[in-house]
């Protein structure tokens, strides 16, 4: 039996205040608090959405796809 070390961790959204979440491994989540690697290279079989909740998670700073890519819009103008 293989026993799955996973931790789930979330954050809210700082513009609608959705709360987002994701499961991960708990080894790499630690490997990328503790270690200063970069999230892409920690979780790179995960979307750029993903990496961006768990990057929002370890800097307290997130906001959801759907905010994001609302706010990104205002710079294109």
């Amino acid at each position: 039996m293989k026993l799955v070390d996973e931790v789930m961790i979330g954050q809210t959204c700082q513009n609608c205040s959705v709360f987002d979440r994701i499961t991960v491994d708990r080894k790499s989540l630690m490997e990328y608090m503790e270690d200063m690697k970069r999230v892409q290279d920690v979780f790179g079989d995960l979307s750029a959405e993903d990496r961006e909740l768990i990057l929002g998670f370890k800097k307290g700073q997130y906001f959801c796809p759907i905010c994001w890519d609302e706010f990104m819009r205002g710079f294109d103008e």
